[in-house]
This record gives structure tokens, C-alpha cells and sequence, in this order.
């Protein structure tokens, strides 16, 4: 079982990749690709996702976290570019 914390980690890290993969921009990134990099399986990185849409961070081609979890395309929203920005400046 994944503690608290390490999700809380996760999600972090899921925002951070996405957002020097699209340059800081919403634009869609490849989540398997993400997922590959930070090295996790694929029904956390679904968990992740899953929870940063809901939190309204993250959009997702398809959120339908059905039998593979991770979606197919993820891109920061807006509140997601901001939110992992003011995280950078501290």
C-alpha cells in the first residue's frame, strides 16, 4: 500500500514532468511517456492522474480510467501551470 505521502509525492512529480515535457504550457503530452520516465506502474500513474483532474490541474484526452489507467494524453490546465510555477518560486 502507497502511503499518503508518497501519492502526495506522485502527484507532484506527474505535474512537474508534464509540465517541462509541454514547456510550460497546456499543451497535451504522451502519459505513458511520463509515466516511463518517472518510472511508476500504471495503476498508480492512473491514480494520479485520475486525482489531478478531479482537482482540476490536469486534463486528459480520455478520462476513462478503465482497464489501463493511465489515460493517453495529459496536458496541464491553467490552474496546473500556475499551481506548479508558484511551487517552483517557493
Amino acid at each position: 500500500m502507497v502511503s499518503v505521502s508518497e501519492r502526495r509525492a506522485l502527484r507532484g512529480r506527474v505535474l512537474r514532468e508534464v509540465y517541462e515535457r509541454a514547456n510550460g504550457t497546456s499543451s497535451l503530452v504522451e502519459a505513458h511517456r511520463v509515466r516511463e520516465a518517472l518510472g511508476v506502474d500504471d495503476r498508480d500513474m492512473g491514480a494520479a492522474c485520475e486525482y489531478l483532474v478531479g482537482e482540476g490541474l490536469l486534463s486528459s484526452q480520455a478520462d476513462t480510467f478503465g482497464a489501463e489507467a493511465t489515460p493517453s494524453l495529459i496536458g496541464l490546465t491553467h490552474r496546473g501551470v500556475v499551481h506548479v510555477e508558484e511551487a517552483a518560486e517557493g
